[in-house]
């Protein structure tokens, strides 16, 4: 029979892993965030716009 290979991953130290660089995971996705907002904001142009309307009718008044 063939052998086979497995991979045990130990949730419990990947989190603790993960934990010990929240900071790093933290400042990554406020760089990244931050800097595809002011690209999508200031950078990229708009094509389309769109405009909606409401209009509210109240069953109770009389036509």
């Amino acid at each position: 029979m063939k052998e086979q290979n497995t991979l045990e991953i130990d949730v419990l130290q990947l989190f603790r892993a993960l934990w010990k660089r929240k900071l790093v995971i933290l400042l990554v996705a406020i760089i990244t965030s931050s800097v595809a907002f002011a690209y999508s904001t200031f950078v990229i142009k708009p094509e389309f716009t769109s405009t909606t309307r409401i209009y509210v009718v109240n069953r109770n008044q009389e036509e």
